[in-house]
């Protein structure tokens, strides 16, 4: 586009997308200061920062729903990831994406992009909205979008009807009018700015002074807010204190489905302020409870305890402390399945009807556990002299056979013959049999038999590596040292059970036993830390499906269970008559405090307002007296077409015909005047009139 010289500036030159502080830049050029501002203003008003900052956020906002948050642990219980990856989210705290200082840190960049580019691009449109419409040259008033001629019409006239129409009129010196209407809705994007502004305040404020974290509470616990939030595994650096307030849980149950699934869940919850009860509210799922700013929501739930009676009078609460659960191969034998008789008409059944089940017993003289195999249940358990009356048939004991066990091997070591002790191997979670440590030459090795009729290996115990296998009667060198396997030891007290017969209603089922261990049966669930009941050291394991099935007393010392109860049962255990009363369910509650909450919806409301008012239009109209009545322009940022109607419409009402209006208006334009055509600077292309409407170029108007 040719350019004027400085020595002969056009008397009318106007360049409206020019920021008016460039005028102030000094003819011999910028200074180092502006320079540097300039750049410095250039980088950070970049649209192309802000997408590749809003892509980061969105980024790391994908991480942060992949990903569960909360604890550490939840990034490395992902499958199919390496180790070294894992570290690497840990490190980068992906499992608190939205408070990790990286995330905040986008926000703070997004906030400051937003910011200058607010600016640069938004705040000379409020200048301009602020004050009176700039007066246009005849020339610049020509290219308007929209021209049209009214015959016989005075400019006071246009200026009632603009009026009416809730248009701002001003007279210019000339005699004519300049005329806008919702200047406001230039506001807009300053509106939609704020509103954003808004929404990162309020995000960047969420992971500084915020806190989010669950924790379950058993009926009749009390939890002390401060604690919730010093424990929280989400809480930001600036969190502020909430207050010596506590919160108490009074009851807790739930409503079930006809098929049994749970409905919904509730909790009472009681606040507990200096001493009082100052609120008190039943929450269940998506209608928490809110308290000084700190939200309380139903999250879940779960069997947190279990409670006993001890000879009639002692109670006692277990608590399952271990709430991501355990799994024990239990050691003691299980026989072969078998189909239990249908319940007799005249009984009432124990639980859904059954149809296989198994017995469990952790050895010779020991109570056989009669289990549903579906869900494990414990039927009840028969000894010797015991019976078991279950669904209107008799379950009793028959005769029991043992398998010899071995009690010791008999090895040759150099010329010396040494007995060793051998035990189960159970505890260990292996078959056999296994030794204690002895020395061979400089090992330090223990024996193996996984088949005890087969052959002995000898193991490094270091390395836990066989050294060498032994068969009866043969020897091998083991470091240098011939070792020969002389003879093994049986005894009937230390082999394990065989067979059994049971009666069912006087009729013997024969049922094969094996070991437990050969058959990876075990024991699953929330656990307690081992505590003493009945004499013995046990822990209880909520095994698989909380909700019906029952509760097992593992004995700490070799992994047998000592007791399988359903609520209500009672076993003698020791000298102590037990009496189990059932599990305790706990509520899971989520506590979470944001003090940004109110500043991002009200970002989120005005982002919309925003969004709303941009869809109004900012129309703007320049009036000029002519010879035989006045000449209208004007042009509006968007609605072109509503704003044609709209003046057609006026041009009605004043009397004339609105098609002639703008007829008369092109034809005027259409033998163009090149001194009026130059007057604002531009040079026309070839064949084309710079006074056609529509041909202003963009960005001629920016800003107006």
């Amino acid at each position: 586009m040719p350019t004027h010289s400085q020595k002969d500036p056009p008397a009318e030159a106007v360049d409206l997308s020019q920021d008016p502080r460039d005028s102030e830049a000094e003819i011999e050029g910028p200074s180092v200061y502006e320079s540097m501002r300039s750049s410095f203003v250039r980088v950070w008003s970049s649209v192309k920062l802000a997408v590749v900052l809003i892509v980061l956020i969105a980024l790391g906002s994908i991480v942060g729903t992949l990903i569960p948050q909360g604890e550490p642990s939840g990034v490395l219980g992902i499958a199919g990831m390496s180790e070294g990856a894992k570290q690497f989210l840990i490190w980068i705290r992906a499992y608190d994406v939205f408070g990790s200082p990286w995330y905040l840190g986008l926000l703070a960049l997004f906030f400051f992009n937003l910011a200058v580019c607010t600016y640069v691009r938004v705040w000379p449109h409020l200048q301009f909205a602020l004050g009176r419409p700039r007066e246009l040259p005849e020339a610049v008033q020509a290219r308007l979008p929209e021209q049209l001629k009214l015959a016989g019409v005075t400019v006071d006239r246009v200026q009632a009807l603009l009026s009416r129409r809730f248009f701002r009129t001003f007279k210019t010196n000339d005699g004519g009018l300049v005329a806008d209407r919702n200047r406001w809705f230039r506001f807009a994007p300053m509106v939609v700015h704020v509103g954003l502004f808004l929404i990162l305040i309020g995000a960047i404020t969420a992971g500084l002074a915020g806190f989010k974290d669950s924790f379950p509470l058993l009926p009749g616990d009390t939890m002390p807010v401060q604690q919730a939030m010093r424990a929280a595994s989400q809480r930001g650096p600036l969190t502020p204190d909430p207050g010596s307030w506590k919160i108490h849980l009074d009851k807790f149950w739930m409503t079930h489905y006809p098929g049994g699934a749970v409905k919904q869940y509730y909790s009472t919850l009681s606040v507990l302020d200096g001493g009082k009860t100052v609120l008190t509210r039943t929450i269940h799922v998506n209608d928490p409870l809110r308290y000084k700013g700190v939200w309380f929501y139903q999250s879940f739930y779960g069997i947190g305890a279990e409670r006993f009676v001890v000879d009639r009078g002692i109670r006692t609460r277990i608590l399952l402390t271990r709430q991501d659960g355990v799994s024990i191969k239990l050691a003691g034998f299980i026989s072969t399945q078998f189909k239990l008789p249908a319940p007799a008409a005249s009984s009432a059944t124990k639980g859904h009807r059954r149809q296989e089940a198994f017995f469990y017993s952790a050895g010779p003289h020991r109570p056989f556990f009669l289990l549903d195999l579906a869900n494990l249940n414990c039927l009840g358990s028969i000894a010797p002299g015991k019976p078991l009356a279950l669904d209107g048939h008799t379950y009793a004991l028959g005769s029991v056979t043992t398998a010899p066990g071995i009690a010791a091997v008999v090895l040759d070591v150099g010329g010396q013959r040494r007995t060793l002790a051998v035990e189960s191997a159970g505890r260990f979670n292996l078959a056999g049999y296994i030794s204690r440590e002895f020395v061979v030459g400089q090992h330090q090795v223990f024996l193996y038999m996984p088949d005890p009729e087969g052959p002995v290996q000898i193991m490094d115990l270091r390395t836990l590596a066989p050294i060498c296998k032994i068969a009866m009667h043969q020897s091998a060198v083991a470091d240098d040292v011939t070792v020969g396997y002389v003879a093994r030891k049986t005894t009937a007290t230390a082999g394990g059970l065989a067979s059994a017969t049971i009666l069912e209603d006087g009729k013997p089922v024969p049922l094969r036993l094996v070991d437990v261990s050969m058959t990876g049966f075990q024991v699953s669930g929330p656990a307690s830390d081992p505590f003493e009941i009945g004499g013995k050291t046990v822990v209880a394991v909520q095994n698989a499906d909380p909700a019906g099935s029952p509760l097992w007393l593992i004995n700490t010392r070799d992994q047998t269970a000592a007791a399988i109860l359903d609520p209500h049962d009672t076993v003698q255990l020791g000298h102590d008559i037990v009496n189990y009363r059932g599990p305790v369910w706990f509520s899971g509650l989520q506590t979470k405090s944001d003090p940004a909450i109110p500043v991002i919806y009200t970002g989120f409301i005005t982002v919309i307002l925003g969004a709303f008012l941009g869809m109004f239009s900012h129309r703007q109209l320049y009036v000029a007296s002519t010879a035989d009545g006045c000449k209208v322009a004007g042009k509006a940022n968007r609605g072109q077409y509503l704003f044609h109607q709209e003046l057609a419409q006026m041009a009605r009402e004043l009397g004339v015909n609105a098609e002639d209006a703008f007829a008369a208006a092109a034809l005027d334009a259409v033998d163009p005047d090149p001194a009026a055509a130059h007057a604002d600077g531009e040079d026309p292309g070839p064949g084309q009139s710079s006074r056609v409407p529509g041909a202003i170029p963009q960005g001629e108007l920016h800003g107006q």
